[in-house]
């Protein structure tokens, strides 16, 4: 547990850091956030919210080291009332170069951001959490940890800012934007965001539609047809975001998730993101969505060879043992995570007692996943920067 100085330390450092790196952002807008919906390598979606009686303000952006400047203008769509999101979708840069940007015509203030490598002998690092913005204090707990680290960009499973898709906590993702901009940044350079939903990021949890989560697919719209998105990244890693039964039903996924896998099985990391664990360490074994996974889903991850599955949901840290056909298997997929970033940890269940839980820690945590050549190595570290887990594909 915090002890109330340190507690107050942090909160008022977090206040000054937030002071510092908003001032110069034009007073119209509230927060940005950078995510893509193409490819990675050579694009950025820069995404700001603020006022919707503005017009659309352009981006000035360049490389780094360049002082030649591109304009991008950025297309609209209203959030509420009181909001509108901006987007500037950036395409045809260069692969592993660092940009600079600056939002609006004042353009006051300079932000950065990185293209990911298309080269598979670079090393890649991103971070991997879910149910992540609960409680402000223990956000930023993990959040520190985890920017030490500098990954590229995060992976985030689902119950982001807790807002449940009302108009009344809204202001919820305002705040989960500018926490996670003042902890994960590094001399104002982005971590880019790559999400899908969870039971708390729309109305009434499960078995709803896109129409009960309209914040979250206006914020990532890229999931809102089918419920999943892959994103490869250079010629060897491919991410594959679902939704496991909260706008979209997890059997309704099967067939476009079978076209996805299937058409990457020769690629060297094939990594699955999504909400609720298939294999549980809070809750039963036969919770009613784990048991559609398992069904549905984890018999594709066989069968074209998944590296491995980040699963949240539970608020506790797991690890699976590798599992084929629903045994013990060295051939098999292991899942990984719980959720555990922003919440009160929850009692786990004891690994002797379920012969698919390798590790199984009450804790809050994320994880690590470095990417060299033709191995993941992924650490599991806990809200101090502890190493509580690692494991190596």
């Amino acid at each position: 547990m915090i002890k109330p100085k340190i507690k107050k330390t942090i909160l008022v450092c977090f206040f000054i850091a937030s002071l510092i790196f908003t001032e110069g952002l034009c007073s119209a807008y509230e927060t940005l956030y950078l995510t893509w919906s193409d490819d990675p390598t050579s694009t950025m979606d820069i995404c700001w919210i603020g006022e919707p009686s503005l017009e659309s303000e352009s981006i000035l952006y360049h490389l780094k080291d360049s002082s030649k400047e591109l304009i991008s203008h950025p297309h609209t769509i209203s959030l509420n009332k009181d909001f509108s999101l901006y987007t500037a979708n950036l395409k045809d840069l260069f692969p592993n170069r660092e940009y600079s940007f600056s939002i609006g015509s004042e353009q006051k203030h300079e932000y950065q951001f990185q293209t990911l490598s298309d080269d598979p002998k670079e090393i890649l690092r991103f971070v991997v959490g879910g149910d992540v913005y609960r409680n402000h204090q223990r956000f930023l707990t993990v959040a520190e940890a985890a920017s030490k680290h500098s990954p590229h960009f995060a992976l985030i499973g689902g119950d982001i800012a807790h807002a449940n898709d009302s108009d009344r906590l809204f202001s919820r993702w305002l705040d989960f934007f500018k926490a996670w901009n003042t902890t994960m940044s590094n001399d104002d350079k982005l971590v880019p965001i790559l999400a899908t939903l969870g039971n708390h990021d729309l109305k009434k949890r499960f078995d709803r539609t896109v129409d009960d989560a309209k914040y979250f697919y206006k914020l990532f719209p890229s999931l809102k047809e089918s419920g999943g998105s892959v994103l490869d990244i250079g010629s060897q890693t491919s991410i594959f975001i679902l939704d496991t039964q909260h706008a979209h039903e997890i059997k309704a996924q099967q067939q476009q998730l079978e076209s996805w896998l299937a058409e990457r099985q020769n690629r060297s990391h094939k990594i699955a993101l999504y909400h609720v664990s298939a294999y549980p360490n809070v809750r039963k074994y036969n919770y009613e969505y784990s048991k559609k996974i398992r069904k549905y889903w984890t018999p594709l991850f066989e069968k074209y060879n998944l590296s491995v599955a980040f699963e949240n949901h539970e608020h506790a840290y797991k690890r699976t043992v590798p599992i084929l056909d629903g045994t013990a298997h060295p051939d098999g997929v292991v899942y990984m995570g719980g959720g555990g970033w922003g919440m009160r940890p929850r009692t786990s269940r004891h690994c002797s007692k379920h012969w698919y839980l390798e590790k199984s820690i009450k804790c809050q945590h994320c994880l690590l996943v470095t990417v060299e050549n033709k191995t993941l190595n992924i650490i599991a570290i806990d809200s101090h920067n502890n190493i509580i887990d690692e494991y190596k594909i």
